[in-house]
């Protein structure tokens, strides 16, 4: 997903998990638990030095 760009963790969640789940009930509480595990994974990559966060969008390092 960050090989296409940089992102905003919403951008990101709807590229990723948005397609799959159109038509689903409760399609919003589904997007925020994916955006929220989304969170915890860009965080690991930070930590990690992966990727790196410019005002709110994220994009792999070097």
């Amino acid at each position: 997903m960050l090989a296409a760009g940089p992102g905003g963790v919403e951008e990101l969640t709807e590229c990723v998990y948005g397609p799959e789940r159109a038509g689903v009930e409760g399609r919003p509480q589904l997007l925020r638990a994916a955006e929220m595990m989304l969170r915890a994974h860009l965080r690991k990559l930070l930590e990690g030095g992966r990727v790196e966060e410019r005002e709110g969008r994220f994009e792999l390092t070097g």
